[in-house]
């Protein structure tokens, strides 16, 4: 069986990035496909692994800078050689066109919002001024190629029942809910890193990218109002704005690595969890190492967080309800083994359990439908 991998970017790594990598490590042979790369992650997150880039990768600027021409950048790949591909896509990957007789498992870590329900937000952040009709006209046309490219996928996994319904909604299409691979050992806050990182007794930790669609300023601006300590774990475009509107009990880490993430969660009174994922890794690393989860009751949080056993959830999407839930999380008394206990069906080992059944029976012609979908 010749397989191989795509992924939409291997600009930054994020979840998404942590399951390509898990694939990776599955299908070590496997050649991997991508639109655009930054050589700083590639060589950081998947040196040794054979990638293979469009020609959007030679042009200047973001992937958002090449947006109209993505559809073809992927349809420009040849995947006459394989039998098997294996799709990790949050964008545009999933309308590869492969050989008739070639299977296409598609793992959707989420239709693009960019393009279905977050259009309006994503013109207004990112459309350059003066585009007008004529930037939402080609936003209209992706979401029409996004739509016809879905009934390329012979077989959609989805990470979430969440994501398994929007790609009902989005596509017509049914999809087979496979976890993605989550650490879920325990690690302790050591006293060298509070020291270090000049932690206090107690705090609560956000972790997250500072970018609008994740809502960090719920978390600062609740924390800010409750004048309980806040660890904030990222960056991007919003960290100036953030730390200069800020409380002086809010306090700004940046980027860190993994392992001090996971000491972060361990030490902290809770993670709070402002935002709409479609699975949402972070809350389930966080539950592993035994601390609660205050989540807006949305998204895949609704499947991971189990409402006063492994955390507490609130409906608007307001400071104010996210500080009333931090006040009933003070009240509660958390029992930490069993949270941890309840995270353990994400756990890297079923995930890969999960992915060799589905490709093992993708691969044996025998087993499978005769034709194509779509």
């Amino acid at each position: 069986m010749r397989l191989a991998l795509a992924h939409d970017y291997l600009t930054r790594f994020g979840g998404a990035e942590r399951v390509l990598q898990a694939l990776i490590e599955q299908f070590p042979e496997a050649p991997v496909y991508t639109l655009k790369t930054d050589r700083a992650v590639t060589a950081e997150h998947f040196p040794g692994t054979f990638i293979q880039t469009a020609f959007t990768d030679r042009l200047p600027g973001s992937h958002r800078a090449a947006l109209p021409l993505l559809p073809l950048a992927v349809e420009s790949f040849d995947f006459r050689d394989y039998d098997v591909v294996l799709s990790s896509s949050s964008a545009f990957i999933k309308g590869i066109v492969t050989r008739a007789h070639a299977r296409h498992i598609s793992y959707c870590h989420t239709p693009p919002r960019f393009l279905w329900e977050d259009r309006d937000a994503y013109a207004r952040q990112h459309l350059p001024r003066g585009t007008g009709a004529a930037g939402r006209g080609i936003l209209h046309l992706l979401r029409l190629w996004d739509q016809h490219a879905a009934y390329r996928v012979d077989h959609f996994l989805a990470n979430s029942d969440y994501t398994a319904g929007r790609i009902r909604r989005y596509y017509g299409r049914e999809a087979e809910v496979v976890y993605p691979p989550v650490d879920v050992a325990t690690h302790q806050l050591r006293s060298a890193t509070r020291e270090r990182l000049g932690l206090p007794k107690e705090y609560y930790v956000l972790v997250s990218r500072l970018a609008w669609w994740k809502q960090p300023e719920i978390a600062v601006d609740a924390l800010g109002a409750l004048g309980f300590p806040l660890v904030v774990v990222g960056e991007g475009p919003q960290r100036r704005e953030l730390s200069g509107n800020a409380k002086q009990n809010v306090q700004f880490l940046g980027w860190r690595d993994d392992q001090t993430v996971r000491e972060l969660m361990s030490g902290a009174e809770a993670l709070l969890h402002p935002s709409v994922e479609d699975f949402g890794i972070t809350a389930v690393e966080a539950m592993a190492e035994g601390t609660p989860v205050i989540a807006l009751r949305a998204g895949g949080a609704t499947e991971t967080v189990q409402e006063g056993k492994s955390g507490l959830f609130f409906d608007d999407v307001h400071p104010l309800a996210l500080a009333d839930a931090v006040r009933r999380s003070r009240e509660h008394s958390w029992d930490r083994p069993a949270i941890q206990k309840s995270v353990q069906q994400y756990s890297a080992e079923r995930f890969r359990e999960a992915i060799q059944r589905v490709v093992g029976v993708e691969a044996d012609p025998t087993r499978l439908p005769s034709g194509r979908q779509g």
